[in-house]
């Protein structure tokens, strides 16, 4: 299930604390893994500097950009 990636595309920052300190994969790719990770959508729907970005970087979540 890929909840976390919508949390971060909407930026909410609790949510997706919320569910990263419950279990959700902070990793997890969409597009039968072929897909950005949830940190890579934030980075590129909010910037760099967003509070969701800056949660996912604090506990380690890696950017992974979509394959082509």
């Amino acid at each position: 299930m890929k909840i976390v990636h919508e949390a971060a595309r909407g930026g909410h920052d609790a949510a997706v604390e919320l569910l990263v300190r419950h279990g959700a994969d902070k990793d997890v790719r969409t597009n039968n893994g072929d897909g950005g990770s949830p940190l890579w959508l934030a980075e590129n729907l909010h910037g760099k500097d967003h509070p969701v970005v800056l949660f996912l970087k604090k506990v380690g979540a890696l950017s992974i950009g979509p394959e082509l």
